[in-house]
């Protein structure tokens, strides 16, 4: 098992892996939004040697479980399969079809074949949840009398630089997989703001957001593994967390975004294992008149060195390329085929280091390139921004581009990311503490950007954001935390920097599980709240690059739908809240 973050994807469809406690998720935290495909069997660090093991491993190892798990705990009978005539085991007295003389019900899917060879084959179900109930809570700007409503924050959009964990939204996805040990297909439904207590919007209703098939075959006389995966599925590079994305929820190199193939080489040589992987795919874009990316081609390449299953280092490549035509319903159809011509690239090298009693450590570079960047759809999800021009939720306009929008897409993105992860506990015993007994932990997390760009309001400015989580875990049922965050997203403008306090008590089931109830209360600190005049509008506290709709802070008036409450930004939210993973 490595632990390289770069392959932590592989595999992430299948079922949970037993290991010892310490590769539990911290009490208190929940995996991220994307837990089910996250870093999993190549990132677990702790020896499976504990008679906890069980019961945290499988907590630690659900969001991306090995391909060499026991597959799945519930097994299905052997279907009713469609004989084929030219298939061995076809009926000799039916034609193609469902089988006419079986007991059984008969389910025909579109394509199919007679019996199959080899045992194992089972069905594998695992996903994650998170259902905040947030409360923002101000004073009406005309009568100064209480309104509640959505929480009116500048941090709560994920697309968007000032994203911190204190506004989390509410996310489900389910992966629902049916294969054996070698070969497997997975099938991803995805959706938030849940219809029973929202109203029905279309586009949160994702509907089936991945779909692939697998193959991990083994090889009986050299240890080298080999993983595949062909469709529609995202890999995801610098995770800065040591399980999941993190605390800021994001990547410092990519996540991709294509339908194609990645293959995975793994390579042990006495404590090192080398690993390679590469993946090329497409990504259809928006169709809207008013979206600027277009067809995009991803080509990815990623290598590492892991040593002992506790230092890693590795290196990134990720391009994305747009050479698509004119099309009809082109705002401009005067542009030039080159102006449609974009590219994206992003490089560099991230470590990681399992540093046992002194912790989880993670540090990464990244430059992400770009000309023509407006062409360059999400193919690429990197530092908060869905490719290049996606709407304007890219790179070009959470980076690139000032109030005057000088960058025609052109400029490049310097960014460092950081993050380490402690136990009290863990400090004091070492390997005797598996987490099952009362800690203090601490995470403590940052990440620095600096803009190269053509435009002068944004060329050489830097973005800067920092904070702390500090959890008690005091019962088996019962923990207490308190996340401070300081967010500048502008060095020459500090009127629109915040800060972010949350208090929070959570409720569990034992030490060591996969879920969490909390109550938490935030509160807001603003350089400057409102612009003391209306044409300065960039020197005070400023709205994500694109609100999230329909009721999100700033969020315009689209489609006879109201916009977001016409005030200013809320001090003080409350959140009760529960998430599990499975």
């Amino acid at each position: 098992m490595t632990t390289t973050v770069l392959l932590a994807l592989s595999f992430a469809f299948s079922g949970p892996e037993a290991s010892a406690p310490e590769a539990a998720a911290p009490e208190g935290e929940t995996t991220s939004t994307d837990a089910p495909a996250m870093a999993g069997d190549e990132g677990s660090d702790a020896p499976a040697e504990d008679a906890a093991a069980a019961e945290a491993g499988a907590a630690s190892q659900a969001e991306a479980p090995s391909e060499t798990d026991a597959l799945p705990v519930v097994r299905l009978e052997q279907e009713s399969e469609r004989p084929d005539e030219g298939h061995p085991a076809a009926g000799e007295d039916v034609g193609p079809g469902p089988l006419r003389n079986s007991t059984k019900i008969n389910t025909v899917s579109t394509r199919g074949g007679g019996q199959v060879g080899g045992k194992g084959w089972g069905f594998d179900f695992n996903g994650y949840l998170n259902a905040p109930m947030r409360l923002g809570i101000n004073k009406h700007p005309d009568t100064n009398q209480t309104t509640l409503h959505a929480p009116l924050v500048p941090d709560d959009q994920f697309l968007s630089w000032q994203h911190t964990s204190h506004m989390r939204r509410s996310w489900s996805e389910l992966y629902f997989s049916y294969g054996n040990d070698i070969v497997r297909g997975t099938a991803v439904i995805e959706a938030f703001n849940f219809t029973d207590v929202n109203w029905n919007q279309a586009d949160a209703q994702l509907g089936i957001g991945q779909a692939y098939v697998s193959i991990a075959p083994r090889f009986r006389r050299v240890p080298v593994r080999f993983r595949a995966r062909v469709g529609a599925f995202d890999n995801r590079y610098g995770m800065s967390g040591r399980y999941d994305l993190g605390e800021y929820e994001t990547y410092i190199f990519g996540r991709t975004r294509a339908m194609g193939e990645t293959m995975t080489l793994d390579i042990p040589i006495d404590k090192w294992t080398i690993n390679l992987e590469h993946g090329f795919g497409v990504n259809r874009p928006d169709p809207s008149i008013h979206n600027t990316s277009r067809f995009s081609v991803l080509n990815h390449a990623h290598a590492g060195v892991d040593w002992n299953e506790t230092v890693e280092l590795n290196f990134h490549y990720l391009a994305a390329y747009a050479m698509e035509e004119n099309r009809r319903g082109d705002l401009d159809t005067n542009l030039e085929l080159g102006d449609r011509r974009g590219r994206m690239q992003v490089f560099g090298p991230e470590l990681r280091i399992n540093a046992k009693r002194a912790g989880f450590w993670y540090l990464g570079y990244s430059n992400v390139d770009m000309t023509n960047g407006r062409t360059i759809g999400s193919t690429i999800e990197v530092i908060h921004a869905q490719g290049g021009g996606n709407f304007t939720l890219g790179i070009v306009d959470n980076y690139l581009e000032g109030p005057q929008q000088q960058s025609n897409g052109d400029g490049a993105v310097h960014s460092v990311g950081f993050q380490t992860e402690q136990s009290f506990k863990k400090i004091l015993k070492g390997d005797k503490f598996w987490g099952a007994g009362w800690d203090v932990r601490l995470t403590a997390y940052g990440m620095f950007n600096l803009i190269d760009s053509p435009d002068p309001d944004v060329d050489g400015t830097y973005k800067l954001k920092f904070g702390a989580d500090l959890f008690y875990s005091a019962l088996p049922w019962l923990g207490a935390a308190l996340r401070l965050d300081r967010v500048q997203p502008h060095s020459d403008l500090p009127e629109q920097s915040f800060s972010v306090l949350s208090p929070r008590l959570v409720f569990r089931s034992s030490w060591l599980t996969r879920e969490q109830f909390f109550i938490q209360y935030t509160r807001y600190f603003y350089a400057q709240r409102e612009c003391t005049d209306p044409s300065d509008f960039y020197f005070c506290t400023q709205q994500a690059v694109t609100p999230v709709p329909p009721d999100g802070w700033g969020a315009p008036s689209l489609d006879d739908n109201r916009g977001g409450p016409l005030n200013l930004p809320d001090y003080d939210v409350i959140t009760i809240g529960a998430n599990i993973w499975w």
